[in-house]
């Protein structure tokens, strides 16, 4: 019979993220621009962002309560899990990190850099 097991590798895992820090990606996107012969530029267009910031009190509540939920339920299930044993051992080892309420949506040091880093 065949084993079915999830990919340990995390690499592409922070690519999905709508709020995923500049500064965890940028290596990946070194390499010359694609520059076409039949094109001129002639505008540059840019969106500044506001600078990474805290989850709201609804994502820390949803981290903190639905994840760890989450995480019950696998442990519960884990003798038939088709997940590779260490991708299964990180699962279960996970903690959330400790978000304070009081910190929802302000600026987190890594949005203070990039920022810094923008201008």
């Amino acid at each position: 019979s065949l084993k079915s097991c999830t990919p340990s590798s995390t690499h592409f895992y922070k690519n999905y993220s709508t709020k995923t820090p500049y500064q965890y990606i940028v290596d990946e996107l070194k390499g010359a621009p694609v520059k076409r012969h039949d094109c001129q530029d002639i505008q540059l267009w840019s969106i500044v962002r506001h600078g990474t910031r805290y989850p709201s009190k609804e994502a820390i509540h949803i981290i903190t309560e639905g994840a760890t939920d989450l995480q019950r339920r696998i442990k519960e299930s884990a003798a038939n899990s088709k997940l590779c044993p260490e991708n299964l051992k990180d699962l279960l080892d996970w903690k959330p990190a400790r978000l304070e309420l009081n910190k929802s949506k302000d600026l987190h040091p890594e949005g203070e850099k990039e920022l810094i880093l923008i201008g």
